[in-house]
């Protein structure tokens, strides 16, 4: 099957010599000969490094679309107008008094300066948990409890409520390489979706989760699992500030069980405001407004925190390296912002005052290559390299922000079928047309002998095209070092409550085992849906200085339905300690519930204790026990009604927590769990297979009926009556209680009818006996 793309390769030799002209115009005509290119319009200029002569162009005044490696321009002019060591600044501010109950009789200000980094998972520093929890523990520190509502200040960028490029097309739209851009943007503007494909072909896909889902979008399932070989055809589509999201395509029936694909938030400022007012336990009737002009009250508010982003040259680095487009959007909105100039006009006046490059031959309508209506001639893209190198003290952080291919600095590009490079030529001792050959051929050669091979046929091969703008996952913020490491059997406890929960090794490290149970993340949302929990609040974790363990506690609501007591809540409060802590290796961890609502609850409360262990690079093992503990005297028939509904229950709740785990610990990108850069929730299943899901779990849509208000607080509910499926135990039990009890008064009452009909015939002789006397 013949496709139409365009091929665009921008190269710059570092020495003259290294390429004769004669020589390569009869590779590129070979090349141009390959029938993948039959329909194709391609273009190509290749400058001398020392005089910046051209070597060999063809085309080179053709207009064409140049993907990615529009970045090369973007980055280039980011560096020039913004400087190595330019930094974002956000804000956190508030407004108004505070009195001694803690109520902020204001708001919570959060000022974007559109740093793009905020939320990364790129830098240790701009981790989304890291910059929250700091705000979160500055807000606190404050003495603030509640406050009026939270206030997004916009107004850097004025009136600029449009976050998508004009040329981004629907196809795009709500795929996390489309994502848009504001002057406050979160987690780099992406979340996750989890989907494994169904049974059979035909089938719904599932939607297993979605990690770190954009505030109120409720999402509509419609991918179908395709045949053998398929592989992914999903696309998502959700427009700006839009509130549905369509899933649609097919997943091949052959995937892995969980496949990750990566969706564009569609408001980034509601985003990062709805994180906040979960981490400060705040209702969702907290109120979150967005301005895009200056305050007039901007004197009355008070600092809390400067956040500023790591340098420009740390940002463009991974610009280039992992194409991030709306890093790109971003850059050129900075500029536009600073030298007050509008966004369509940054690159072609950069490159026309810079470069001697006209403006009709930079016409794009972004800053990262993503609009197909983007049109640059090889030539200029050329001339901006060449020029970046000979004159601008920046340049070596510059190269060394683009990608390394082959042992050659160039960023690739690829968009509906257009497929574009440029970069660096770097110096060789080899044989001249080999040297540049390895540009073309994109081959991975490694020896002399195989470097002097010139055949046509490795010029190009598309079943091996990748994509450079989906490299989501490809980087790794740093490079491990291995280290011997000896890792615990067992967990350092000494003993173990009497009752056995659970004892599993899951392939996750000890720290991401415990903050998927006990953190703050979308697993304990779901999983806290999954168990009727709501009105949940929280302290933090504190140290205790008597015990020397951290501890907080937590209290909520579980709602239950039974049919032989009707409808109820149960009202606990958990208190949770750590034991042991030793990160990278184990952790153990307390908690004691305690219920109210249900009759005999204030009789008793439930210890469980959970012990995870890593006990290899990769593995880790936890153990759950439980113990009930009577704080007052009760019934022999009642303690062990109350020891059996309990500990059945806490089986329920656990096991449902294995399952949960087990998912994620199968999940394919667990490299990046171990970095903990995401957290993962997993629905509750039935069975395995996940076949008596309803309709409404398979679309992955939560019925209206069902919607609650959460915050990220870490839960457990024990109850006697919390699980509908006794209902028929219990009721049997009661059933024959009573029966006992009915049996045990009427053997009473006949003894006592025995009684009574004897006092009365010794009444009745007795005053037989006195009338015969009288007589």
């Amino acid at each position: 099957m013949k496709f139409l793309f365009i091929f665009i390769n921008l190269c710059i030799g570092y020495q003259v010599y290294a390429v004769r002209n004669t020589n390569f115009s009869t590779v590129w005509t070979n090349f141009t000969q390959d029938l993948q290119l039959s329909h194709a319009t391609y273009s190509i200029t290749i400058l001398d490094n020392s005089t910046g002569n051209i070597i060999f162009s063809f085309n080179k005044d053709v207009g064409l679309a140049p993907a990615s490696t529009l970045k090369t321009v973007t980055g280039a002019a980011a560096l020039h107008y913004l400087s190595k060591d330019y930094r974002y600044k956000t804000l956190l501010e508030y407004s108004g008094n505070i009195n001694p109950f803690g109520i902020l009789n204001g708001y919570i200000y959060i000022v974007g300066s559109g740093d793009p980094s905020l939320g990364s998972w790129r830098w240790n520093e701009t981790m989304g948990k890291v910059i929250m929890q700091r705000w979160v523990n500055l807000i606190a520190g404050k003495g603030i409890k509640h406050c009026r509502g939270i206030v997004l200040d916009l107004s850097v960028w004025p009136d600029q409520t449009q976050t998508i490029p004009a040329g981004y097309t629907w196809g795009d739209l709500g795929n996390y390489y489309g994502a848009g851009s504001s002057a406050l943007n979160w987690r780099e503007n992406q979340f996750r979706l989890i989907l494994s494909p169904g049974l059979a072909v035909g089938d719904p896909v599932i939607l297993v989760y979605i990690d770190h889902p954009p505030p109120s979008v409720i999402f509509i399932n419609e991918l179908i699992t395709g045949p053998p070989g398929s592989g992914d055809r999903t696309n998502l589509y959700l427009a700006p500030d839009g509130t549905y999201g369509y899933l649609r395509g097919s997943l091949g029936i052959d995937s892995s069980k969980n496949v990750s694909i990566g969706g564009a938030i569609p408001n980034s400022a509601l985003f990062i405001a709805d994180e906040l007012r979960q981490g400060m336990g705040w209702s969702n009737a907290t109120s979150i407004k967005i301005i895009y002009r200056k305050d007039i009250n901007t004197t009355n508010r008070t600092t809390l925190d400067i956040y500023q982003s790591p340098p420009m040259s740390e940002i463009i680095y991974w610009f280039e390296q992992s194409s991030i487009n709306m890093y790109g959007e971003v850059l050129v909105r900075t500029i536009a912002q600073m030298i007050n100039s509008s966004i369509n006009s940054i690159l072609p006046v950069y490159c026309e005052t810079e470069h001697g490059i006209e403006q009709t031959e930079v016409a794009v309508m972004d800053g990262s290559g993503l609009s197909p209506e983007n049109r640059i001639t090889t030539w200029a893209i050329a001339r901006v390299l060449y020029n970046v190198q000979q004159r601008s003290p920046w340049f070596p952080l510059y190269e060394h922000a683009l990608p390394t291919t082959n042992g050659i600095r160039m960023k690739g590009g690829y968009i509906h079928n257009a497929l574009s490079y440029a970069g660096y030529i770097a110096p060789s001792d080899q044989d001249d047309t080999n040297s540049l050959g390895e540009v073309l051929h994109r081959s991975t050669k490694t020896s002399k002998s195989s470097k002097k091979s010139k055949k046509p046929s490795k010029f190009f091969r598309t079943g091996r095209l990748l994509n450079p703008d989906s490299d989501f996952d490809n980087k790794s913020r740093s490079s491990s070092v291995e280290r011997s490491i000896n890792y615990k059997s067992k967990c350092p406890c000494d003993t173990h409550y009497d009752k056995l929960l659970v004892e599993r090794d899951y392939n996750l490290i000890a720290d991401k085992l415990f903050d998927l149970i006990f953190g703050k993340n979308e697993f304990v949302r779901t999983y806290r849906q999954a168990q009727r929990i709501y009105d949940d609040t929280g302290t933090e974790w504190t140290l205790n200085e008597e015990t020397k363990c951290e501890e907080r506690v937590l209290t909520y609501k579980v709602s239950y339905e039974s049919t032989f007591v009707g409808k109820g809540v149960i009202s606990s409060r958990e208190k949770q300690t750590i034991l042991h802590k030793v990160a990278g290796s184990h952790h153990t961890v307390e908690t004691e519930v305690f219920n109210d609502g249900v009759k005999y609850s204030d009789t008793f409360s439930l210890a469980i204790r959970y012990c995870i262990v890593q006990t290899s690079a990769t593995i880790s093992n936890l153990r759950v026990t439980a113990q009930i503990r009577f704080c007052k005297s009760v019934n022999g028939f009642i303690k062990q009604l109350i020891e059996r509904n309990a500990y059945s229950a806490s089986q329920e709740s656990i096991k449902d927590l294995n399952n949960r785990l087990h998912l994620i610990s199968n999940f394919k990108e667990k490299r990046r769990l171990s970095r903990g850069e995401i957290t993962l929730t997993v629905p509750s299943l039935t069975n395995a297979d996940g076949r008596r899901m309803s309709r409404h779990d398979a679309l992955g849509i939560t019925p209206s009926n069902q919607l609650m208000n959460y915050d990220d607080k870490t839960y457990r509910t024990t109850s006697i009556l919390s699980d509908p499926n006794k209902t028929v135990y219990l009721f049997i039990l009661v059933t024959v209680f009573l029966f006992l009890i009915h049996l045990y008064l009427y053997f009473k009452l006949k003894h006592m009818d025995i009684l009574v009909d004897s006092l009365t015939n010794l009444i009745k002789i007795s005053s037989s006996s006195s009338a015969k006397r009288r007589s």
